[in-house]
């Protein structure tokens, strides 16, 4: 039982982890082209980067599964769910602060 849950805390800060680097690119990218007539288009733009850099994020997670051996099934679970509900949050922050500006 122990397993799961120390394999599930690794899969999740894993997943914030990768959910926050990619709210902060985005909030950069749209920083850089604000100037456009849509910025919305702008994030649209980085959506198959946000996209790449998941896979990527997942591929090192199951090239890992030597060294995480019995916390990688749960550690992956983590990293899924946390990649998803991080990124809605962290996203909703980036959108929200766009609109203030």
């Amino acid at each position: 039982m122990i397993v799961y849950v120390i394999g599930g805390i690794i899969g999740l800060v894993y997943g914030s982890l990768v959910a926050y680097l990619n709210a902060k690119l985005m909030e950069n990218y749209i920083d850089k082209n604000k100037n456009e007539d849509d910025p919305m288009q702008a994030a649209k733009g980085f959506t198959r980067r946000r996209h790449l850099i998941n896979a990527v994020a997942i591929v090192i997670l199951c090239l890992l599964f030597k060294v995480l051996n019995q916390y990688w099934f749960p550690a992956i679970l983590g990293a899924l769910i946390a990649m998803t509900l991080m990124s809605y949050l962290f996203l909703y922050r980036v959108g929200k602060k766009q609109n203030d500006k």
